[in-house]
């Protein structure tokens, strides 16, 4: 168990990417830049949480689809 003011590490583990481009409506990138900067992000940062967030509700909604009664490692990385 960590002890009060011990101080925590973590590792990111860097994974295989690829660069996509995407065409977003103007008032939408905007709305986006501007929540990015209120949570103190970046646009990119911002948007593979957003991905990240969907992709994960989606697969949890598949998997249960799929008569899996337990949820797979939630602890996975997306």
């Amino acid at each position: 168990m960590n002890k009060p003011n011990e101080e925590m590490t973590f590792t990111i583990k860097p994974r295989p990417s690829e660069n996509v481009s995407i065409s977003i409506p103007k008032d939408t990138l905007e709305s986006l830049k501007t929540i990015a900067h209120h949570q103190d992000m970046s646009l990119e940062a911002l948007l593979k949480f957003y991905i990240g967030k969907g992709l994960r509700q989606d697969l949890d909604v598949s998997w249960l689809k799929e008569g899996n009664l337990t949820k797979p490692n939630s602890n996975t990385d997306i």
